[in-house]
C-alpha cells in the first residue's frame, strides 16, 4: 500500500507540474475520448515503479493494456479526467488499485490540485489523507447534491440525459465534473449524497 500511495503522488505531481503546458492531443475510439502525452508519461512512471517493487505482478493499464504476470494484479489509470486536464481544468486524478486472487485489496486515488490522497485497504478502512471517510446521512432526494458522468459513446442504452433531467427536478442539484474517480471519492466522504454513471469499467 505504501508503494501505491507514493507512486500515485509522484505521478500526480508530474501531471501538476506540466498542467499549464501546451498539450499534444490524440484520440482513441471517438472525438470525445482524448489522450495526451501526459497520460503516457504518468503511466510510464507508475509502471516503472510497480515493476521495480513487484517485478512478477500483472499490470492492467489504461493506455498500454495488460502486462502479463502472476501473484497479484495492479489496475492503473494514469490520468482520469483527461479532457479536463487538456483544457486546464484542475479536476483530474491518478488511480491505482491492487487485486489478489480475484479480490480487490487496496486502492489509491490522488487529486494533485488539492493534494488529496484518497486510499482504502481491506480491513483497515478508507481515508482522505488521514481522515476516515464517512458517507452522507441525507436520506431524501430533495435535500441531496448528486453527481454523474456521461460516456464517450452516447449509445442508446447508455444515454444518461433522461436520468440527468429527472434528478435535476428531484434533487437540490446535480454536478458533472468529469472525473468518475473523484466523483466516487467525494461521494465516499459525504460531499455528494449520491453518484450514478452508466458504462463505467475498470
Amino acid at each position: 500500500m505504501a508503494v501505491a500511495r507514493r507512486v500515485a503522488r509522484q505521478a500526480g505531481r508530474l501531471l501538476h507540474s506540466r498542467e499549464k503546458d501546451r498539450r499534444e492531443i490524440s484520440f482513441k475510439g471517438g472525438k470525445g475520448n482524448l489522450v495526451t502525452e501526459m497520460d503516457h508519461a504518468s503511466e510510464e512512471l507508475i509502471l516503472s515503479a510497480l515493476r521495480r517493487s513487484f517485478p512478477d505482478h500483472e499490470i492492467v493499464a489504461e493506455e498500454s493494456g495488460c502486462h502479463k504476470g502472476k501473484g497479484g494484479r495492479w489496475y492503473v489509470d494514469p490520468l482520469d479526467g483527461t479532457t479536463n486536464y487538456a483544457h486546464g481544468l484542475p479536476i483530474y486524478s491518478v488511480s491505482i488499485a491492487f487485486e489478489y486472487r480475484g479480490r480487490l485489496e487496496a486502492g489509491v486515488i490522488y487529486h494533485p490540485s488539492l493534494d488529496d490522497l484518497w486510499w482504502a485497504q481491506r480491513g483497515k478502512g478508507a481515508f482522505r489523507n488521514r481522515t476516515r471517510l464517512k458517507v452522507s446521512s441525507t436520506t431524501t432526494l430533495g435535500e441531496s447534491l448528486v453527481c454523474t458522468g456521461f460516456p464517450y459513446a452516447m449509445k442508446p442504452k447508455l444515454h444518461n440525459l433522461k436520468y440527468f433531467g429527472d434528478f435535476m427536478r428531484k434533487t437540490r442539484a446535480v454536478r458533472r465534473l468529469g472525473s468518475a474517480a473523484l466523483d466516487l471519492c467525494w461521494t465516499s466522504a459525504g460531499v455528494y449524497d449520491g453518484f450514478w454513471e452508466m458504462g463505467l469499467s475498470p
